[in-house]
Parts: structure tokens; sequence; C-alpha cells
């Protein structure tokens, strides 16, 4: 019943080769896709409860899978993953201009503290 309901509004609205996820049908869909743990039910909840905003990157040197993540230590949002098919790596060339555009947007890529984990409270 809620797979075509609008999930929370991503915290960017994206460019014409960054677009947002929104609704689970088309997390599912990424999931599928991608072939990764968007396909579990259970890892859109993050999404839908909205602390997780996916992007799917449309480009000619392949399509890319990227998220926001609401950090609540830092209370903003911050670049959390950028992924290709089956969560590969992707070309460096590919995630620096993906980063890029999501830090000129305002969404720093911050994998890890500086103490080597976050914690999310």
């Amino acid at each position: 019943m809620l797979v075509d309901c609008p999930l929370p509004e991503p915290p960017w609205p994206g460019t014409q080769t960054i677009r947002p996820v929104r609704t689970l049908r088309e997390v599912r869909q990424a999931g599928d896709r991608f072939q990764n743990c968007l396909r579990d039910p259970s890892c859109a909840l993050p999404v839908f409860a909205g602390d997780l905003a996916i992007y799917i990157v449309e480009s000619s040197k392949g399509p890319a899978c990227a998220s926001l993540k609401h950090d609540r230590v830092l209370r903003s949002w911050r670049l959390n993953e950028i992924k290709g098919l089956r969560n590969a790596r992707l070309p460096p060339h590919l995630s620096r201009s993906i980063r890029d555009a999501f830090a000129a947007a305002g969404f720093p890529y911050l994998p890890v503290s500086p103490l080597g984990h976050w914690c999310d409270f």
C-alpha cells in the first residue's frame, strides 16, 4: 500500500544526471537494477523515515547509486556512499565528479568520522 507513497522530500533536488528516488517502488527498482541491498525492504526503512536519501546517477561512464545520510551527530546531511552495479567501486574520475557535484550542493563526502566510525544516535 505504501509502495507508491511519496518519500520525504530529499535534501537536494539533484541535477539532470543526479536524480533522487521519490517512492519505495523506485527504491526497490534501484535495488533490482544495481543488485544491492535496496532490494531488501528493511533497507528502505531509513529512506522512508527521512534519514537517508537515495540518488541515481546517470553517466556516460555508467550508472551509480549514491546516498545522502542525515547525520545526527553533525546535525546535517552528508554524502555517505557512491557505488556502481553490485556495489562495485567506481572509476576514480567518475567517483570524484559525483563527489564534486554533491559538494557543490553543500553535501560533503564523509564516509567515516575522524575517529574511524560514525555513531548516529
